[in-house]
């Protein structure tokens, strides 16, 4: 464990479908309550400029800033920080993000998804190079995906993640991504279960996948760029982390348990978020 970044507060930007959730059940573990700020997922952006707008002293308590949020929340810190992410492969993730809307009925987005295509899906609604936006956080609108994606938008990405970023996951290979985060911050955490996995799906065209794949050709970059530093890291580390990977839960009591009370913190955190963000004026 490096003690510099111990001592520094973690900001992890969560891509949408990413897995975000089941390492923020991992964190809720690792950090009391009242020392990370989160972002409610179906009001993020609301939540994310109420953050922007809390005071200094309030800040300076956290230990992590979490949630569907842009790079460059560190410029609203007293304290010295570093950021987190876990990025999916871009194809990957715009295929969950239709599945979820199209079979899951309570989901915002229902009806205006389950009559589409995933190609249909990826040209009207998805957040499309949604990870190269956020990492590079250059939109200052309430709606930080909103505007075009460019090669230039690719560039400041690639050297964010390169400049600021301490713990760069891939979802796909979570089991090393937490060992590698266990090896960085001292998380202990034996165990973790998986959470917000998506069901229902059905075949998808080759024609819909390259379609995909051209509307997030950005993302396909970074992706690729993120790949290779996190190998970097896992040599850089590998003495390391061969003893630190955790044990995912699938079935039994601690499961039950661990599933329970991550929900229990999940809920108090947020609660305890959405207060500091209604106390400001």
């Amino acid at each position: 464990m490096s003690s510099e970044l111990a001592r520094k507060t973690l900001i992890f930007v969560h891509m949408f479908r990413s897995g975000g959730n089941t390492l923020n059940r991992v964190m809720d573990w690792e950090y009391s309550p009242s020392q990370v700020f989160s972002l409610n997922g179906r009001y993020s952006r609301w939540a994310y400029h109420r953050l922007t707008r809390l005071p200094a002293a309030t800040l300076s308590r956290m230990k992590v800033l979490r949630g569907h949020m842009p790079f460059g929340a560190h410029r609203i810190l007293p304290q010295e920080s570093t950021y987190i992410t876990l990025m999916r492969d871009p194809v990957r993730r715009i295929l969950s993000e239709y599945f979820a809307g199209k079979f899951r009925i309570s989901h915002q987005y229902h009806r205006q998804v389950k009559n589409l295509s995933a190609s249909e899906f990826a040209a009207r609604n998805a957040n499309n190079n949604a990870q190269t936006k956020m990492i590079a956080g250059l939109s200052n609108s309430y709606d930080f995906l909103q505007e075009e994606c460019t090669a230039e938008v690719l560039k400041v990405a690639k050297d964010n993640l390169r400049g600021y970023f301490s713990l760069v996951g891939i979802t796909e290979r979570f089991d090393d991504t937490l060992a590698l985060a266990k090896c960085l911050f001292g998380w202990r955490v034996p165990y973790y279960a998986v959470f917000n996995t998506r069901r229902g799906s059905q075949a998808v065209s080759a024609e819909d996948l390259t379609r995909i794949a051209e509307l997030n050709r950005f993302d396909i970059e970074l992706y690729e760029y993120a790949v290779e530093m996190f190998e970097a890291s896992l040599s850089e580390h590998a003495a390391e982390i061969a003893a630190l990977r955790s044990v995912r839960l699938t079935r039994g009591p601690r499961l039950i348990y661990y599933r329970a009370a991550s929900t229990a913190l999940k809920v108090f955190g947020l609660a305890a978020s959405t207060a500091r963000s209604l106390a400001v004026h």
